[in-house]
């Protein structure tokens, strides 16, 4: 499954307005070997190095580190 890019990642409590990239995300846990996800939706703030993600983004992380089904995707109006 794709993960969603985003348009608009908002605003960061600094003041600063965070920017779109793609990172790489290791996951490690007891059971197996890290996982690498590469080109994984981030937003930074380039004025206090603040990072986030999208709930969604989130959302299918968790279910990947629990080895669960991934949660259907959710339609939010305008955005």
């Amino acid at each position: 499954m794709k993960l969603p890019d985003a348009s608009e990642w908002g605003r960061c409590p600094c003041g600063g307005t965070y920017q779109p990239r793609k990172v790489l995300v290791t996951m490690t846990t007891d059971r197996a070997e890290p996982v690498e996800l590469p080109n994984i939706g981030q937003g930074a703030c380039p004025a206090c190095g603040g990072r986030v993600y999208k709930a969604v983004t989130l959302e299918l992380l968790e279910a990947l580190m629990l080895e669960r089904p991934a949660p259907a995707p959710r339609v939010v109006p305008g955005g």
